[in-house]
């Protein structure tokens, strides 16, 4: 019993600082989110639909592959049933790839608040290319976005958002 309470004893302040890192942990977890919605509270209320709608596309990916930044382009044409067009021609009013890498690159700063960011694309021989890809510049914001109701009120206006079948015309798109 005398070794027990000795352990015992010794284990006390171990198990508080881990309560304290705990609730810490849990502090700092809902001041990131409140700071990831004051961001967000910024917006105007179009373009934070808009950015929660790239978000939530980022967060809910159903791929191993992250997407490309030139989708992001056509997140507004995903309510339209008839994009990307059928016949497989690209329109002429969609910009080259290079350009619209480069306008998502800026639209992805301002509406999330740079939440969401490009990095370089690796070919399939491992060097980096002109595309970019889009990911979560923390892995908190993926949490947050995933648990965040007001996102979850977005998912719920437009549920065809994350549907295997959207990312699928986006590929299609990007072809």
């Amino acid at each position: 019993t005398e070794i027990y309470t000795l352990s015992l004893h010794d284990a006390l302040p171990i198990l508080r600082n881990m309560r304290k890192e705990k609730e810490v942990a849990g502090m700092v977890g809902r001041d990131i989110d409140g700071l990831y919605n004051e961001l967000l509270g910024t917006l105007e209320p179009d373009d934070r639909e808009r950015a929660a709608k790239m978000l939530l596309l980022t967060a809910h990916n159903p791929f191993s592959t992250p997407l490309s930044s030139v989708v992001y382009a056509w997140v507004d044409k995903l309510s339209d049933p008839h994009f990307p067009p059928r016949d497989g021609k690209k329109l002429p009013t969609w910009d080259p790839p290079n350009k619209m890498t480069k306008d998502v690159r800026l639209l992805l700063k301002g509406l999330t608040k740079g939440l969401l960011e490009t990095v370089p694309m690796r070919n399939r021989y491992g060097k980096h290319d002109e595309r970019r890809m889009v990911q979560f510049f923390h892995r908190t914001v993926r949490d947050f976005v995933l648990e965040n109701s007001k996102l979850g009120d977005i998912r719920l206006q437009f549920p065809s958002l994350i549907t295997v079948e959207t990312y699928h015309r986006l590929w299609l798109a990007e072809l």
